[in-house]
């Protein structure tokens, strides 16, 4: 990942997302030569943000929280009035993504330079430590509640290349499952739309339409 900031959350026809930009690599996608459906992202707002590392998206409400990275707040933002009314203090060191546990009140939260996801409550504006997993080796990015089940992609470097992953867990924390990514380089963060989940890609700057049961790409 880079320090360039993207300074405008962009509101999209199909769902929410906000992408880093990232260095160039050599490196060629096997899944350039499928045949997958393509989709055009038509930009339906603007709202511009002050600069930062913003990273995931949750949308609750009218609101949207920015997860800001390396020790950044998490803003939460009124798409409506364009203004942020609320700064949350992190909770660990690079907030990458927030998103709800099936408790009211309560999130799950990933953190990428503590290795780490929480589970917090908010406080007077801070996140407070409920419990935590450590991912060990594992960088945790993206992260998603679909129906209970909580869905974490996590990055492993090694001395031959990075190998992404999406685990799975029960709303306890327990890991149910865990699950190699091979057709995307960089995969970040995550949205579900009933269907299918998609799937930023810091290095392409694409989303992908990923087929949850097989993860196969799809579009």
């Amino acid at each position: 990942k880079m320090n360039h900031i993207k300074k405008y959350l962009c509101i999209c026809a199909f769902t929410f997302f906000c992408v880093s930009t990232s260095p160039v690599f050599s490196h060629s996608e096997s899944t350039e030569s499928k045949k997958l459906e393509k989709y055009k992202i038509r930009v339906l707002e603007k709202i511009e943000l002050p600069k930062h590392y913003h990273e995931g998206l949750y949308l609750k409400g009218q609101n949207i929280w920015v997860s800001n990275g390396q020790g950044g707040e998490t803003w939460v933002i009124d798409y409506e009035n364009k203004k942020m009314v609320e700064k949350i203090e992190s909770v660990g060191t690079f907030t990458e993504g927030i998103t709800i546990s099936d408790i009211p009140d309560e999130y799950w939260v990933t953190d990428w330079e503590d290795r780490k996801i929480y589970k917090v409550k908010i406080q007077n504006s801070k996140m407070i430590k409920i419990s935590e997993i450590s991912t060990d080796s594992e960088l945790p990015a993206g992260v998603l509640n679909i129906h209970g089940k909580i869905y974490v992609i996590t990055w492993l470097r090694t001395p031959t290349g990075t190998k992404y992953y999406l685990l799975e867990f029960d709303n306890y924390g327990k890991l149910t499952s865990k699950r190699q990514l091979e057709d995307i380089y960089e995969p970040a963060h995550m949205a579900w739309d009933e269907q299918y989940l998609w799937i930023t890609s810091w290095y392409s700057k694409k989303v992908y339409k990923v087929n949850l049961e097989s993860l196969e790409e799809v579009g």
